[in-house]
């Protein structure tokens, strides 16, 4: 049982925190309208897309947590319950919405991490086609999952708000007057969440190899520029001639500071989710299976589970902050220095300046906007959100 004492915590705790996530999302979602507005275009990447979606069912969940037990009927006997049926119906159906749609963003929000680390040059637009599944499977899911639940009257108070739960509370079977078939569907919830969570594991641990392997690819480069002898950067050819290095042995170099960056990113925005879904996923499993609740897990649950939208935001603007520090021009210039200051053999020095004109030829080619301060496309931010694209055409 819950003491009186103990229930006012746990009505008025999700409202402080669900509060820091409404801002949070409020930010994001401000944030991302003011950049797409002030664009000469006027449009979104595809990062921007996606987090302008997943800000937006965050706000919804947010909002529902700062309600708290509001909503709830007057004599379901939880503190501060002032609503009736058709208020509690009501912010377990946007409860719902926003949770579902929620993680399943932040699996089309992994995916696109999976896709820009591993595309050349880090490319961030998908392709339209691919992209709008990456809207409508959580857009249809979660309207799904929030519509079923009003004809079968499964919006119920179930701690401090609304959502699937059998009414009156201990109630099962027939005895129940609403919700009858609300474990089922709570199992259903708690298998399309922790679905969403594996995928996004699956795709950080694609996102770690490529970073490992990039990293290591970009080491033996990094050698070999370094090599004493002058002679690592060129490769021999079969004829006896020197050919040298393309493009892509310098972008690999630019490339892997800003690929782990992407990578940091990813992994803090899943830290995260397992931070907001694990204790209610504990608190659920056990209201379900065993038919009690530990006042315990309902604290950690009233402190994590509302604050996505305050995490998103603490990761979304340390890019931006990261964004400002930035100087891709002097990463550039520094590959370009170790180029040219680099030391020749006497061979290399017998064969004049061509040589030295065919080492430095590469670096001509990478486009201007690397180079010049301060101009940036229209369509790429340079951030490690929204990393900047490097021709890799040799």
């Amino acid at each position: 049982m819950v003491s009186s004492m103990q229930s006012k915590v746990l009505a008025i705790l999700p409202k402080c925190t669900g509060g820091l996530s409404l801002v949070g999302s409020i930010s994001i979602v401000y944030d991302l309208v003011k950049k797409i507005h002030l664009k000469p275009s006027g449009s979104a990447n595809t990062f921007q897309r996606i987090m302008l979606g997943l800000s937006c069912f965050d706000l919804i969940c947010s909002f529902c947590n700062v309600l708290s037990t509001w909503p709830s009927p007057d004599d379901s006997g939880v503190h501060m319950a002032v609503g009736n049926t058709q208020t509690c119906t009501a912010q377990g159906f946007f409860n719902e919405l926003g949770n579902v749609g929620a993680v399943l963003y932040s699996v089309s929000l992994s995916l696109h991490y999976v896709w820009q680390i591993s595309s050349p040059g880090l490319r961030n637009r998908l392709p339209p086609k691919q992209e709008v599944w990456l809207h409508v499977v959580p857009m249809i899911l979660a309207l799904i999952m929030a519509v079923l639940g009003l004809p079968l009257d499964l919006y119920n108070n179930s701690g401090w708000l609304c959502w699937y739960a059998p009414y009156p509370k201990g109630c099962n079977g027939d005895e129940c007057t609403r919700g009858q078939l609300a474990g089922i569907f709570r199992w259903i919830h708690y298998g399309i969440v922790w679905g969403a969570i594996l995928l996004v594991t699956i795709s950080m641990y694609s996102i770690f190899r490529v970073v490992w392997a990039t990293e290591n690819r970009a080491s033996k480069i990094r050698a070999r520029i370094a090599d004493p002898t002058g002679n690592g950067f060129l490769d021999e050819d079969k004829d006896g001639t020197d050919s040298v290095h393309s493009i892509q042995t310098i972008t690999s170099i630019i490339l892997t500071p800003r690929i782990q960056r992407v990578a940091t990113q990813a992994f803090l925005y899943v830290a995260g989710l397992y931070l907001t879904w694990i204790f209610t996923t504990l608190t659920r499993v056990i209201q379900t299976t065993q038919g009690v609740t530990h006042l315990e897990l309902l604290i950690l649950m009233g402190i994590f589970f509302p604050l996505q939208g305050f995490w998103n935001a603490l990761i979304y603007f340390r890019s931006q902050a990261n964004q400002e520090k930035s100087q891709i021009p002097s990463t550039v210039s520094h590959v370009s220095g170790i180029k040219w200051s680099m030391p020749t053999s006497k061979t290399q020095e017998s064969r004049g300046s061509s040589t030295v004109h065919s080492q430095i030829q590469p670096v001509s080619t990478i486009p201007e906007d690397l180079v010049r301060p301060g101009k940036v496309e229209e369509e790429e931010e340079k951030s490690c959100d929204e990393p900047f694209q490097i021709d890799s055409t040799p």
